[in-house]
């Protein structure tokens, strides 16, 4: 007996092209880790030379999903950021025209033409020898907006 086509798909085709459809899908999700990447945008050396300003950009996967972050960190000459948000001085969803500057050794200076600030850590740094660090930002056009300082307890 031979079966006649209608120009209709039967409900079984349906459910087996979703079926296998939907586990091609879960097999893709599955195959890979979704770990945020970290990647080093800026650094910039204290005018003495004992520590480094690093702007990290993490990278949150997820397609639609995923979003970007920029993180400031301070560490010592040469060591690398840390690849977490614990120790983090300033975090922004959205960032333009960021720049690092040290304007003198214990001024940081987080410039930028656009920013959603996200975050702002109310610390300074210190390390073992008791150096205070002070951070600012400043917004606008080429960064000639208003310093705001976050903590001021800087050494002369």
């Amino acid at each position: 007996m031979q079966r006649m086509y209608t120009g209709r798909i039967s409900f079984g085709t349906i459910v087996r092209t979703l079926g296998t459809t939907a586990t091609f899908c879960l097999l893709a999700g599955c195959t890979r880790p979704n770990y945020n990447t970290w990647v080093e945008e800026i650094r910039v050396t204290s005018p003495d030379g004992r520590f480094d300003a690093v702007m990290t950009r993490e990278a949150s996967p997820g397609g639609v999903l995923g979003s970007l972050y920029w993180n400031v960190f301070i560490v010592p000459k040469g060591a690398s950021a840390p690849k977490d948000e614990k120790h983090t001085l300033f975090t922004a969803d959205v960032l333009r025209g960021e720049k690092l500057v040290w304007t003198q050794k214990h001024l940081l200076d987080i410039r930028y033409d656009f920013a959603e600030i996200d975050g702002i850590a109310e610390i300074n740094v210190v390390d073992a020898g008791g150096h205070y660090i002070t951070i600012g930002m400043t917004a606008g056009r080429h960064s000639g907006g208003n310093i705001h300082k976050m903590h001021d307890m800087a050494t002369q």
